[in-house]
């Protein structure tokens, strides 16, 4: 049985290995007999190669960034700076999975924000002309409800509009449209006027913004154990297929720092000082204002909240005195937002559920088959070594509770969050777009396979992960379709 324990050398990496290989053989049709396998989830690109393969120097970049990363996994993690040098290798990284498509620089990076063939764009464009940011979120049920507005501003919540509106303004007033100009041509930006100047500056912008929770994620994991364990949260956040390359969303913009900020403050309300769940609990409504997806934040505190009262009996005083903070942190919360935004939850949570189940045509459970979909595609698209690691570390957690061995509060944590995410599935009414739509559940994930790599061993890097986490990214982008 010593053969297959956790702490064999090599095995988890072999499990890596072969989960990858294997998962590649499905994507490429081989064997035969698995072509055609729903669950390979083939979506290829239709008849063009991603990569520029005839130009070799649009691989330099993507090696560049790769080997900054290695060398900060490798050294500099130690150094003062190494969240700044992580954050700055996530822009990178965006851009050379980018410069990959032919060698057409930010377009594929882009193409998510004013292409006419995608829906989404029409957050932007509709952004691109509002000069009201406040009168706007303060009528936005009237918005929805007009019968000939926009379709996809009617599952959102304002904050989404506003958040456009608000980096809009900012072009406009600062009045960047010639130095973007400027920019478009030579990154290869796709014109379509008067949006191409706006285009260039809102996807530099947000390539930037995206890569914001690095720094959360790394105080995370100093929180929950020490710096290192914050270092593996950042490396499965920058390899992770979903924030390389379904780009441009609010979904992987803005989503994941909200989330990752909100655990941050709930973690620093335990911690240190319960005053901070004020701010966890007023960036958590910020959170729901912008998409009704990151409720999943609140069951996830009470989770991670429940095991420490359950575990820690020194703690459960504490606990509870900043949840009684965070619901007052809500209350007040609630009340800002009404009386300045015009903001009613409910209603808006009604009428975005309705125009969801009516475009998803899932009006009741998510039976057990397509769960389990759902759970596949959220294995490929965090990335299969990241999915490995952590279903690795829930069996080591469950033999050290089948043997009667103590587990911590992030352990219990770890072991029930897919619960969490059955759940969410089986009543959440949405079937594919996994890999876009659960991103900001990707946090979770994210810490605790950073967990299981600094349990595993402590003097070695986890080079198998890096590079078969690379691996499943450019597996994702030649054999995916992702927007």
């Amino acid at each position: 049985m010593r053969v297959f324990a956790p702490r064999t050398p090599f095995v988890l990496e072999a499990a890596i290995v072969s989960v990858v290989a294997g998962y590649a053989t499905l994507l490429i049709g081989f064997p035969r007999a698995f072509e055609h396998w729903f669950l390979a989830m083939h979506y290829p690109y239709q008849n063009r190669n991603p990569f520029a393969l005839f130009m070799v120097p649009w691989f330099v970049p993507l090696a560049a960034s790769f080997a900054l990363l290695a060398w900060i996994v490798a050294r500099l993690w130690r150094t003062r700076y190494a969240a700044l040098l992580l954050f700055l290798t996530g822009i990178s990284l965006q851009w050379s999975f980018s410069f990959l498509d032919h060698g057409v620089n930010a377009w594929r990076l882009s193409s998510t924000l004013i292409e006419r063939h995608y829906g989404h764009s029409e957050f932007p464009i509709l952004a691109f002309y509002e000069e009201h940011p406040l009168q706007m979120a303060r009528r936005y049920e009237e918005l929805c409800a007009s019968t000939d507005g926009p379709s996809f501003t009617k599952s959102k919540p304002p904050g989404q509009m506003l958040f456009y509106v608000l980096w809009a303004r900012a072009y406009h007033v600062l009045r960047l449209e010639k130095v973007f100009e400027r920019l478009s041509g030579p990154l290869s930006f796709r014109p379509r006027e008067p949006f191409t100047a706006y285009g260039a500056f809102m996807t530099i912008a947000f390539s930037v913004f995206s890569n914001l929770p690095v720094f959360a994620l790394w105080e995370i994991g100093r929180l929950v154990r020490r710096k290192r364990v914050g270092l593996y949260c950042c490396v499965a956040f920058l390899l992770c297929p979903s924030i390389e390359l379904v780009t441009m969303h609010m979904d992987q913009v803005l989503y994941p720092l909200l989330a990752s900020v909100t655990i941050l403050f709930s973690l620093l309300a335990v911690r240190r000082n319960k005053y901070y769940a004020l701010v966890a609990a007023s960036v958590l409504y910020a959170a729901v204002y912008t998409s009704f997806s990151l409720l999943f934040l609140v069951p996830t505190i009470l989770l991670w909240a429940g095991a420490t009262i359950l575990l820690r009996k020194d703690r459960r005083a504490r606990i509870l005195s900043a949840l009684a903070v965070g619901v007052v942190g809500l209350a007040v919360s609630h009340f800002l937002f009404a009386a300045f935004l015009n903001f009613d939850p409910f209603a808006a949570y009604r009428r975005a559920m309705a125009n969801h189940i009516a475009w998803r045509k899932t009006p009741g459970l998510v039976g057990p088959l397509l769960t389990v979909r759902n759970l596949w595609e959220l294995a490929i698209w965090v990335g299969w070594p990241t999915a490995v690691v952590y279903v690795w570390g829930c069996c080591r957690i469950a033999r050290r509770l089948g043997r009667s061995r103590k587990i911590s509060p992030a352990d219990l944590f770890v072991l029930l969050y897919p619960v969490l995410l059955v759940a969410i599935s089986t009543f959440g009414h949405t079937v594919a777009e996994i890999g876009r739509l659960w991103i900001p559940l990707m946090v979770p994930l994210f810490v605790a396979a950073a967990l299981e790599l600094d349990t595993r061993d402590r003097h070695r890097a986890p080079w198998v992960y890096l590079v078969s986490s690379l691996f499943m990214v450019l597996l994702a982008k030649y054999f995916h379709d992702f927007w």
